[in-house]
């Protein structure tokens, strides 16, 4: 036999054809408004649950129904926590995507801009002469037979670009600090970023990219966002440090002249006072 309800149980007025939670969030829209469509799909399950429970309990009172299927309404919140990160996590990507989009076009118009540039240094043979420069002679592809020099030129290009940074997508040192080289290398580190953030952006879109991918693409937008504001901060604070010497040397400038000043005036008092001190001759 079932235990006795508490008193302030058995005294609730809730109507039959209500559950416990009353009829504003029995009510269809309402109840969706609160806690989405997920949530409202699994609450109509818990209701289902209790009007199960009243059909096939028709001598217990509705209190004890409800003390004895909480699940349906811990699953209500779950489900409706779930669809609120969905939605959250589809605002992010649609953002990242955007962000993505822009950084792609901007790092287009550089390689376009490098690439007039060399055009216009070296002429239209800038990759072969590149080739020529910095790649071992033994892994310079030859060009095969009917290829277009079109594409020999985007065949060689991934060469170029593997020779002047390492495998995190850095320009190497021997690059970087060359006068010449090191423009050849920021063409290089400019194809390579957008060759990465094309991937992301593909991935991103695709409907049918697994998830794992789809959160790894995430993290490293993320990972990579957090080191570049790390960088920045670090770049203000030395901007900030040199701005702080720079003053601090001005004003110690300031000090010294202003001893030196001082001190003359005070030798020429002093010279002063000694000549009165000696009097007529």
């Amino acid at each position: 036999m079932a235990g006795e309800l508490p008193q302030y149980i058995k005294e609730l007025d809730i109507p039959a054809h209500q559950d416990a939670r009353g009829s504003d969030l029995h009510c269809g829209a309402t109840f969706d408004r609160a806690c989405g469509e997920a949530a409202f799909n699994a609450a109509r399950q818990e209701q289902f649950v209790l009007d199960q429970g009243r059909d096939n309990n028709p001598d217990k009172g509705v209190g004890s129904v409800i003390l004895g299927n909480t699940g349906a309404l811990q699953q209500a919140a779950q489900m409706a926590k779930a669809e609120e990160q969905r939605q959250k996590d589809n605002v992010d990507t649609q953002i990242i995507l955007a962000a993505l989009d822009n950084e792609i076009a901007v790092l287009n118009a550089e390689i376009k801009e490098y690439e007039s540039d060399f055009e216009a240094q070296y002429g239209d043979a800038w990759r072969e002469i590149f080739a020529n420069r910095i790649l071992d002679p033994d892994s310079i592809p030859e060009r095969k037979a009917n290829e277009s020099m079109e594409d020999y030129r985007e065949r060689l290009e991934p060469l170029l670009i593997k020779e002047m940074l390492d495998d995190k997508g850095k320009i190497k040192g021997e690059y970087r600090n060359d006068p010449e080289m090191s423009e050849w290398a920021n063409w290089a580190k400019a194809q390579h970023d957008q060759q990465v953030k094309t991937r992301q952006r593909d991935v991103l879109l695709d409907p049918k990219a697994p998830q794992e991918a789809h959160d790894k693409v995430l993290v490293a937008i993320k990972e990579e966002n957090d080191l570049n504001q790390n960088n920045q901060l670090d770049q203000d604070l030395a901007v900030a440090d040199t701005e702080a010497t720079i003053v601090q040397t001005a004003e110690n400038d300031i000090l010294e002249a202003t001893d030196i000043v001082a001190d003359k005036s005070m030798e020429q008092v002093n010279n002063l006072d000694s000549f009165l001190s000696a009097g007529p001759a």
